[in-house]
């Protein structure tokens, strides 16, 4: 787990208030002892893929937003805007933690951009909220928003995130709910690790 000493004050109460998924998201990691290649999309900081650079993996890590730090052995920070997606040569590992809920873009298309990302025999890790905040359908724009860090747009009741994950054809090799003492609606926070086919 992180050192508190290496992220800013706003970070650090970002990854406190969301423990138990990240003491989850490490254990369940560290099980899979084959990636080498990770991208982690959609956030300014690699919470979710720390794991894997500490085991040795090549970890790109970005969203739209500058690195809050840089330094972390086998991390890299790209810039990624889900607008404009950057085009990436196939990984591994593909995670988008967190992400989804903030964006106004159609999140049929970045899921299945997501996808074209995964090698063979790679996976694929989404997590998201599963309240009811629902500005619109998962294929819908939506205005654009000024803070896209801190606001939700559509969140994913867990049979909604059931159908949105069966759309990648990918097999569900573990599917776990998990309330945060930051995030506590619907079923708390639904993890889904997916496997390409």
């Amino acid at each position: 787990m992180f050192d508190s000493n290496v992220m800013d004050a706003e970070t650090t109460h970002y990854y406190n208030g969301h423990l138990p998924r990240f003491i989850y998201q490490d254990e369940l990691f560290r099980t899979l002892t084959d990636i080498k290649t990770v991208y982690d999309l959609g956030t300014w900081f690699p919470f979710s893929s720390h794991v894997f650079a500490e085991m040795g993996a090549d970890v790109k890590f970005g969203c739209e937003l500058p690195p809050i730090i840089t330094g972390i052995p086998n991390a890299t920070h790209i810039l990624c805007d889900f607008k404009n997606p950057p085009q990436l040569p196939p990984a591994d590992m593909v995670m988008c933690c967190e992400c989804l809920e903030h964006l106004p873009y159609n999140l049929i298309k970045i899921r299945d951009y997501l996808v074209s990302l995964v090698k063979p025999n790679g996976y694929l890790f989404l997590s998201f909220p599963t309240g009811s905040t629902k500005k619109g359908e998962w294929e819908d724009e939506l205005p654009e928003i000024d803070d896209k860090r801190h606001t939700h747009l559509r969140e994913f009741p867990v049979d909604s995130a059931r159908l949105f994950c069966q759309g990648t054809g990918f097999d569900v090799l573990s599917e776990k709910c998990i309330k945060t003492p930051m995030y506590g609606a619907g079923e708390g926070i639904i993890h889904i690790l997916m496997r390409s086919k």
